[in-house]
């Protein structure tokens, strides 16, 4: 009974104010831009993370549509970035190359300016980023030792998006480019296990340490998707 009432609030409203109610799938190419693109070899846990050294990853998503009017809509959206892979990994079999991953959880809305059934909009929004980010180093001392482990590196971020839309009746297409910034620049936990190579030992010993990471993490999405209306 409490279903039924919900779905008749919801229609009449979009009855009686042409709100229009959507969901969508998008994908594309998402490249690390600024200091997240920056190479840094230095991944100690004494000595600061000055540069991602992340290549272009893919990016896929979806996400719920409601429109308020013919040109104002508002948008739920939750993504996932599967790899941004290290540009300059020259690893061997020891240990797996590192590696980034993103989950963007974003709010925001957008304005279309039509020209019958094509449109160009302008969008803007934030959210919460769950970022995970995998290191790896070594230290020459006394003995010879590398070290790979992750760091969870979750922070509020903000974006900016255009494009293009074509309208066919319930179906929209559309593609464009979006920013993100990420506000993470900051000290984060890193656990890591470090296996020694001289003198040679199976064993894995696991650490903690605080990941001083020197700056905020930024975005360029291409993205093309496809959205139904159902109302």
């Amino acid at each position: 009974m409490f279903r039924l009432i919900i779905a008749a609030v919801a229609f009449a409203a979009v009855s009686a104010y042409g709100w229009t109610v959507g969901c969508g799938v998008f994908g594309g190419v998402a490249m690390a831009e600024g200091d997240m693109a920056a190479p840094d070899r230095r991944f100690v846990d004494f000595l600061p993370l000055e540069g991602g050294d992340a290549g272009p990853g893919a990016a896929v998503g979806g996400r719920v549509l409601v429109g308020l009017t013919p040109a104002v809509s508002v948008e739920l959206a939750l993504a996932y970035h599967p790899n941004h892979p290290s540009k300059s990994w020259r690893g061997g079999g020891l240990l797996e190359e590192p590696k980034l991953t993103l989950v963007p959880i974003t709010a925001g809305g957008r304005y279309t300016f039509a020209f019958g059934a094509a449109g160009f909009y302008l969008g803007a929004g934030g959210g919460y980023f769950l970022e995970d980010l995998g290191l790896v180093g070594g230290t020459y001392g006394p003995v010879v030792s590398v070290f790979y482990g992750e760091a969870d590196i979750n922070a509020p971020g903000a974006y900016v998006a255009g494009g293009l839309t074509y309208r066919l009746w319930k179906l929209e297409l559309e593609a464009g480019p979006r920013f993100t910034a990420v506000w993470n620049k900051g000290n984060y936990g890193y656990t890591y296990e470090v296996t020694y190579i001289f003198p040679r030992t199976k064993e894995k010993e696991e650490r903690t340490a605080e990941l001083l990471k020197d700056f905020n993490d930024s975005f360029l999405d291409v993205l093309v998707g496809a959205n139904y209306y159902f109302m």
